[in-house]
């Protein structure tokens, strides 16, 4: 479960036994998504890694300090799609990029914590929905993307593959069809055992979950039918607005938002 402040996040395990303890907390390392749009666009001239060694802020450093001193157990690493890709759709990952991105993904995996690869598109490319555009961005864009996600990590137990950040303003069913279609991507690529994460619509909202995304993606399973590897990515803001876009916190989120997906997800024994 995600739970946003501007750039930081707390990612919290949700049970469906009632969640008495935090499983997981940490926080989010931007920088490879930075000006990407909620319409799945992103200027890469003004992204950057957050490496030193490539000029950016010390996130290898930060991943570090947090784990150690503060026991921080998981880091969400958002990535443009369009960075790996180098702009274009349906092709191998430009090497420079992705060894950049690699190289923050091997100082989460330095630090022991959960390091979740977050493709941060907002189920989109340059405006148009992933396999509901008429053809300009299809299934088969987004596994080829994932099928090398997938390859690079697949022998790495602590990497968590977080399929897309807060997809919106979709047709769920036809959604919940292209998430199939990657996890079976992820699967046959070798990487059977890492856990996979399930966003729904409304940006995957903990309040709205149930009453739009829910059905839909609690049909997804792995191959052989289990779905105890998949765990739905949902996000409850704290904020006036519930966007995450100011620093001020005045709700616990638990009445609107996080009380009604428990009571779900227990009825199901499903996990979030």
């Amino acid at each position: 479960m995600l739970h946003t402040s501007g750039k930081t996040a707390l990612l919290l395990s949700l049970a469906a036994c009632g969640a008495a303890k935090v499983q997981l907390a940490g926080v989010n390392i931007a920088g490879f998504d930075f000006t990407c749009t909620t319409d799945g666009s992103c200027d890469l001239s003004k992204l950057y890694p957050p490496l030193t060694q490539y000029g950016g802020p010390d996130g290898a450093g930060q991943m570090q300090h947090l784990a150690k001193d503060l026991g921080l157990n998981v880091f969400r690493l958002p990535v443009a799609w369009q960075y790996l890709a180098d702009n274009t759709l349906g092709v191998d990952f430009n090497a420079a990029n992705f060894a950049k991105y690699d190289a923050l993904v091997r100082a989460c995996l330095d630090t022991g914590a959960k390091c979740i690869v977050d493709l941060h598109n907002y189920a989109r490319w340059n405006g148009n929905i992933v396999g509901q555009s008429g053809g300009a961005v299809t299934n088969e864009h987004l596994t080829n993307a994932w099928w090398q996600l997938a390859t690079k990590y697949k022998n790495e137990a602590n990497v968590i593959f977080g399929l897309m950040n807060e997809p919106h303003h979709l047709d769920v069913p036809t959604w919940a069809t292209t998430l199939q279609w990657v996890v079976n991507t992820i699967r046959s690529a070798g990487a059977t055992t890492q856990t996979i994460l399930l966003a729904g619509t409304d940006f995957a909202a903990a309040g709205s979950f149930a009453s739009t995304s829910a059905a839909a993606l609690a049909a997804i399973a792995d191959p052989d039918g289990s779905t105890d590897k998949l765990v739905f990515d949902v996000h409850q803001y704290l904020d006036a607005s519930y966007s995450g876009t100011t620093t001020e916190c005045v709700r616990d989120g638990v009445d609107d938002g996080l009380a009604p997906l428990a009571e779900w997800l227990r009825a199901r024994g499903r996990r979030a």
